[in-house]
């Protein structure tokens, strides 16, 4: 008998932001000694696989969960197959779930998507025992859909690393090109992930404007250095095609994009002057708070609210992310002063004792 709380999704490999929240939550679940079991989805998520194959991966996991026996299942799941799933779990095998949300991915596809797929997914969202939204914006959007306000709760993605993601040795080539830079900028991203917006796909972390900003960068700062830390390739066309600008631009002395084995970045980031984190759209970003929580400025795009001390621009302007950048690189001290240490937020305190009262009816 399983029992304990089955937590689905990712962890690393890749680092993203969602697969590091889980490995996280996943320790501190260990050290409370809450009974708990992992479901390992498979990381193998490239855009160009058959949906055949996406399908029988879904039917596969439901099955396995439908025969297993826990208090409550959370899913960590972004995709509208996860979501449906869920629905499924609640609807026909009268199983307790909960989400999180790690982005607007799914109440985007709501509006977005055709008309059953829609009432698909606002069925399994509103079936939902309890909803972990991380967006600041996503409770309002919830309860639009119909999603009582006392079965949602807004959580931070954020939980502070372990020593061992600390202390995780940077290779020698990224750390030399750390060496020979100085400002040293850092991103993070994945290849191939693109949104709709006003019917045009745009590239969610934006590769392009941080071509566009190192160029412009380059002419105040000639040794000015950038890493980004690349967490997965969807499309390697596209990144081909970000390729191209570099060596068009002759970047590739300026940039460092980090695809080698997969590891924790936050070891990375201890050694840059600013992040930047440019995107279109986000979630709660765990690259964002981690900086802030290692007083590093964060340059970031207004695409979502973001959390207390990153300094903003609207998310597009290239010229208006360079006047920030060479706003901070200018007093980079007050800046930090700004991010003097508070005491970090535990954000899990509320999410333990919601599983420790599932646990507790069993």
């Amino acid at each position: 008998m399983e029992n304990g709380i089955a937590i689905i999704g990712r962890i690393p490999p890749p680092y993203g932001g969602v697969s590091v929240h889980i490995y996280r939550l996943l320790e501190r679940l260990k050290a409370e000694k809450l009974p708990h079991t992992f479901y390992q989805l498979d990381s193998n998520t490239a855009n160009d696989l058959p949906i055949i194959i996406h399908v029988l991966r879904g039917v596969k996991l439901f099955c396995q969960l439908a025969v297993s026996n826990h208090s409550l299942y959370h899913l960590h799941m972004s995709n509208p197959m996860g979501v449906i799933l869920g629905g499924g779990l609640t609807k026909v095998c009268k199983k307790d779930v909960c989400f999180s949300l790690h982005g607007e991915g799914i109440l985007n596809d709501i509006q977005n998507k055709n008309i059953l797929l829609s009432y698909a997914l606002k069925l399994s969202i509103r079936s939902a025992d309890h909803i972990f939204a991380i967006n600041p914006d996503a409770p309002n959007k919830l309860q639009k859909l119909g999603v009582f306000e006392d079965r949602i709760t807004l959580m931070p993605a954020y939980i502070p690393p372990y020593p061992d993601e600390i202390n995780y040795p940077v290779p020698k080539e990224l750390k030399d090109f750390i060496k020979r830079h100085s400002p040293i900028l850092a991103s993070q991203g994945s290849f191939g992930s693109f949104i709709c917006k006003n019917k045009e796909q745009k590239d969610i972390y934006r590769f392009d404007l941080l071509v566009q900003l190192l160029v412009s960068l380059k002419q105040e700062y000639p040794d000015v250095g950038l890493c980004t830390m690349i967490s997965k390739n969807f499309d390697s066309e596209h990144r081909k095609f970000i390729y191209d600008l570099i060596n068009k631009f002759d970047l590739h002395n300026s940039w460092y994009i980090y695809e080698g084995t997969p590891m924790p970045a936050i070891n990375v980031y201890k050694q840059c002057d600013v992040f930047i984190r440019p995107t279109e759209t986000d979630g709660d970003s765990v690259s964002v708070r981690e900086c802030l929580d290692l007083e590093i400025p964060c340059i970031a795009s207004d695409a979502v609210p973001r959390p207390e001390g990153c300094v903003l621009f609207t998310a597009g302007n290239a010229q208006e992310c360079y006047n920030r950048v060479m706003s901070v690189l200018a007093n980079p001290e007050t800046y930090r002063l700004k991010l003097r240490k508070k005491q970090p937020t535990d954000h899990l305190v509320g999410l333990i004792k919601y599983y420790r009262a599932r646990i507790s009816h069993e």
